[in-house]
């Protein structure tokens, strides 16, 4: 990895930029990049409708946002009752 020009890249948004594109493409082929892309919240965004070279739609994707967070368990919701409810307010 080559060094960082801190003249450039010298605010908080302009790193984390950096960061982010350094991390889409190290983890798009080893299939980690949805969990970081749900982790920023950049979710609705990022997943959009995939166009091939015609500019066709090859496949349209939809963003919900109860997709961010996972549902519980099966077994912490047998463990204790409130889960279930706090579940369904989810949208799961």
């Amino acid at each position: 990895m080559p060094a960082i020009d801190q003249s450039v890249y010298n605010t908080k948004e302009k790193l984390r930029d950096l960061i982010r594109n350094e991390r889409r493409i190290e983890l798009a082929g080893e299939g980690q990049r949805y969990f970081d892309i749900r982790r920023w919240g950049i979710a609705s965004s990022v997943m959009s409708s995939i166009f091939d070279l015609n500019n066709s739609r090859v496949q349209e994707r939809t963003w919900n946002d109860k997709y961010i967070l996972m549902p519980y368990p099966q077994s912490a919701v047998d463990r204790n009752a409130k889960l279930a409810s706090a579940q369904a307010a989810k949208g799961y």
